[in-house]
C-alpha cells in the first residue's frame, strides 16, 4: 500500500507541476488503517482507491508560477535580455547581467608553469558574455592587477614559486558582480 501511495503522489505532484490546467483536476487525500497519507486525483471507489472513511477533496488554490528572464543575440551577436516583454542589453533599462559563472581555465590549480622568460598567460571563461560596461579584473597575488574586456592576460617577467589568480567582473564604478575562485601555480624558471 505504501508502494501505491507514493507513486500516486509523485502523480499529483506531476500534475501540480503541470500548470494552471491542474486547477479543475480533483484532489484526493485518503488516510489509510496504518495513518498513511495518500493523495490521489482517481475518486474514492474507483481503481482500488478505497471508499469513504477518511477520504477528503483537497481544495487547490491557484497554482504559482515563474516566468523565467529570456535571452537572445541581436545580428551583432551582443546578448540581449527580455524582462517582462521589453528587449535590452542590461544596461540602458537599469537591469544587471547575472553571471552564471567565472572560472580560471589556466593555468589549471597547482599546475607547474614552465616560463624562463617570466610570461604566463592566464585563460578564463564566463557566461554569459560581458554586459556592455563591463570588465574582467585580474587579480594577481591578493591585489588588482589589470582590466580587460575579455578572461586572457598575459604576464610578464614573472618571479620563480608560487602565485594566485583570481579573476573578477566588475561593473563601471569598479564595484565586483561576481569572483571566480582563487587558483595557485607555480613559476618554473631557471636561474640567471
Amino acid at each position: 500500500m505504501q508502494r501505491v501511495a507514493i507513486i500516486t503522489l509523485a502523480t499529483v505532484a506531476l500534475a501540480l507541476a503541470a500548470g494552471p490546467t491542474v486547477a479543475a483536476t480533483k484532489v484526493y487525500r485518503t488516510v489509510d488503517e496504518n495513518g498513511n497519507v495518500i493523495f490521489t486525483d482517481v475518486p474514492p471507489g474507483e481503481r482500488g482507491v478505497p471508499e469513504g472513511g477518511n477520504t477528503t477533496e483537497v481544495d487547490i488554490d491557484a497554482v504559482n508560477s515563474y516566468e523565467p528572464t529570456s535571452r537572445r543575440t541581436d545580428a551583432s551577436g551582443r546578448e540581449l535580455w527580455i524582462v517582462d516583454g521589453l528587449e535590452s542589453d542590461g544596461e540602458e533599462a537599469g537591469l544587471t547581467v547575472v553571471y552564471n559563472s567565472l572560472t580560471v581555465q589556466s593555468p589549471a590549480p597547482e599546475e607547474a608553469v614552465r616560463a624562463n622568460d617570466g610570461t604566463v598567460h592566464i585563460a578564463g571563461s564566463v557566461q554569459p558574455d560581458l554586459g556592455t560596461d563591463h570588465r574582467v579584473r585580474l587579480v594577481l597575488d591578493g591585489a588588482p592587477h589589470s582590466d580587460a574586456s575579455a578572461p586572457h592576460f598575459t604576464l610578464t617577467n614573472m618571479d620563480r614559486g608560487a602565485h594566485t589568480v583570481m579573476l573578477q567582473i566588475v561593473d563601471a564604478n569598479g564595484t565586483a558582480l561576481i569572483n571566480s575562485t582563487t587558483t595557485t601555480f607555480y613559476v618554473l624558471r631557471a636561474h640567471r
